[in-house]
C-alpha cells in the first residue's frame, strides 16, 4: 500500500537542501570525533555528581554522525512513528486518486525540507527507534560550527 509520506523523497530532499558542513581537515575531524566520544564517557559521571542522583548504567550507544547520517536516522524514526498513524487514517478514510498519485511525494518533500533545516541546528539527540537500547546522536559538524 502506498504511504501518505514518501520517506525516500524526504531523505533525498533533506540531503540536497542541507547546508554544507564547516570546512575541517581530516585530522581536525578525527580529533573532534575522538573528543566527543571521550566527553560522552565522562558526562554521566558529571551529571550524577552535580545532581546527586544515582542512575543505572547508561546502555545507549553514543554515535558521532554527520548531517546525512542524522537525516537518515531521523527519516527512519519518523517513518516508524508516522506510518502506523497514516495507515490508520487511510483505513478510516481512503485517499483519492490525486492524493495517492502525488500526496506521498509532496509530503515527503515537506518533511525533507524540515529535516534539512534541522540537520544544521541539532547538536545532539537521543534517538530511540533505530536500536533497542536507544542511541545518542552527536552531530559533529554542528558542534564544530558552534
Amino acid at each position: 500500500m502506498a504511504s501518505l509520506i514518501d520517506w525516500s523523497v524526504a531523505e533525498r530532499t533533506a540531503r540536497s537542501l542541507a547546508q554544507s558542513p564547516p570546512t575541517v581537515t581530516p585530522d581536525e575531524a578525527a580529533r573532534v570525533v575522538a573528543e566527543l566520544r571521550a566527553a560522552t564517557e565522562l558526562a554521566a559521571g558529571h551529571v550524577a555528581e552535580l545532581t546527586r542522583l544515582a542512575e543505572p548504567a547508561v546502555t545507549a550507544e553514543t554515535t558521532v554522525v554527520d548531517r546525512p547520517a542524522w537525516i537518515a536516522a531521523n527519516t527512519a524514526s519518523l517513518s516508524a512513528v508516522m506510518d502506523p498513524l497514516t495507515e490508520r487514517l487511510m483505513a478510516k478514510k481512503p485517499p483519492g486518486k490525486l492524493t495517492m498519485a502525488i500526496g506521498g511525494r509532496a509530503t515527503g518533500a515537506q518533511a525533507g525540507a524540515v529535516l534539512a533545516f534541522l540537520s544544521g541546528k541539532v547538536l545532539g539527540q537521543y534517538e530511540f527507534f533505530s536500536v533497542e537500547a536507544g542511541q545518542l546522536l552527536l552531530v559533529a559538524p554542528n558542534i564544530v560550527a558552534v
